[in-house]
């Protein structure tokens, strides 16, 4: 159980790095805020991909990876077509509504599953 728990702390260690590096080359530099508001991006991210927000064991990295590289396909092809940022939000807004709504439990109980 202790070695699993360290393999564990040890692959997630790793990940910061190539997550901290990748974040140093795309944006060349890094502050004390540089991080500050990826916390929604992040959330988004990972219900487009769908993972469920209560977590447990149908949880899967996959889908947070299927959901980053389709956040920042949105994000980065409506730069390219010249969509304004604000609607570029407004967009990702609704395809997140449109995954909650569809993941309720019924309608009486609005919590995802």
């Amino acid at each position: 159980l202790v070695k699993y728990r360290m393999l564990a702390y040890m692959i997630f260690g790793v990940a910061i790095v190539v997550a901290s590096l990748l974040f140093v080359a795309n944006t060349g530099t890094t502050t004390s805020n540089g991080g500050k508001g990826y916390e929604m991006k992040i959330m988004i991210s990972l219900i487009i991909g769908g993972m469920p927000l209560s977590g447990g064991m149908k949880s899967k990295i996959s889908s947070a990876m299927i959901g980053g590289f389709t956040y920042a396909l949105i994000t980065r092809s409506f730069i390219y077509i010249g969509v304004p940022d604000k609607y570029t939000t407004v967009f990702v807004a609704l395809i997140y509504i449109v995954v909650v709504l569809l993941t309720c439990r019924s309608k009486d109980k609005v919590l995802p599953r």
